[in-house]
């Protein structure tokens, strides 16, 4: 099954990438590795994760507040975002919506 980022999803894996690597050098490539973890597993296994909200799953990031945020099709499995999970919940939830 093919596995599609939106540019939405894009824009939140650099954002995270930035902030950690603000933090510490290296930090943000750790993040990424773990988000890589996280997408193999949903391209493998998409019905893991729990559903967070109608068609939508949230997987955990391990290590990190973030989770990621995808919709299963019949041919693919669209990512629609990779969000910090202390933020807001009705700001996540308005961007899936």
């Amino acid at each position: 099954m093919e596995l599609v980022l939106l540019n939405s999803a894009e824009v939140d894996l650099q954002n995270g990438f930035d902030r950690y690597e603000g933090y510490r050098d290296g930090l943000g490539e750790i993040f990424l590795e773990f988000v890589e973890i996280g997408l193999n597993q949903i391209k493998s296994f998409p019905k893991s994760a729990p559903v967070y909200t109608k068609s939508y799953r949230r997987l955990l990031i391990g290590r990190f507040p973030y989770g990621v945020f995808y919709s299963i099709y019949p041919t693919r499995i669209i990512v629609n975002g990779v969000m910090d999970l202390t933020q807001n919940p009705q700001l996540i939830f308005q961007r899936l919506v």
